[in-house]
């Protein structure tokens, strides 16, 4: 019972919480507006693309540089790719915290790689190139920060939902507990039949004789 109470307060608590949220979000952003912001970061990754296309390994290699920044290349070229997936699903599911912090590593990943890229296009191919990669990534900024507070924004949300589901769940076993518990009443035993075959002898009477 008091499981069952519990599970019914959640739910209350998540109807409760969709209600309002489809009435007049608080707290965290609409899911219009972080779909908005999600495309616009979209289109700072796509204006990355075509810097990154510029990378040439042949000149890299034949400038003298590590193996490691011609990978880079690949590298940077797969984490452009898994972040739009990322943003892509949490434009979808904007309320799932797992899907917002996913895609915040994602970017942080992106950005850690291209850094890296820039420093080895400034020394082995073209500082003016590593320089419009700088201008670029500079734009992430505003785009991190949003999804920064976004994700505060959601974490918040449901340790409220939770905190409220807690407290309900609480009340409802308090109403249970106080509640008189119930006697069980003792079963009559059965009556012996009358009619039997070989009746038991009674303590006072002395066993028949057979003859």
């Amino acid at each position: 019972m008091i499981r069952r109470a519990f599970l019914f307060a959640i739910v209350a608590v998540r109807l409760t919480a969709q209600q309002s949220s489809a009435a007049e979000p608080q707290g965290v952003a609409a899911a219009w507006d972080v779909r908005t912001q999600l495309t616009a970061l979209a289109n700072a990754i796509r204006e990355i693309e075509p810097l990154v296309q510029r990378v040439d390994p042949r000149i890299l290699s034949e400038n003298g540089a590590p193996a490691a920044y011609v990978q880079q290349v690949l590298s940077v070229q797969a984490s452009m790719k898994s972040l739009l997936s990322a943003a892509d699903q949490l434009a979808r599911e904007p309320e799932k915290l797992p899907v917002a912090v996913d895609v915040y590593f994602q970017m942080e990943r992106m950005e850690l790689l291209l850094n890296s890229l820039r420093d080895g296009l400034k020394k082995y191919q073209s500082p003016d190139l590593a320089d419009m990669l700088s201008q670029t990534l500079g734009k992430n900024a505003i785009h991190r920060d949003r999804l920064r507070q976004h994700i505060r924004d959601v974490a918040e949300l449901h340790d409220e939902e939770y905190k409220i589901a807690n407290e309900e769940a609480q009340r409802c076993r308090g109403i249970l507990t106080k509640q008189p518990a119930t006697t069980p009443v003792p079963r009559k035993p059965s009556p012996v039949p009358s009619n039997s075959k070989n009746p038991v002898p009674s303590p006072s009477q002395p066993p028949r004789s057979r003859k």
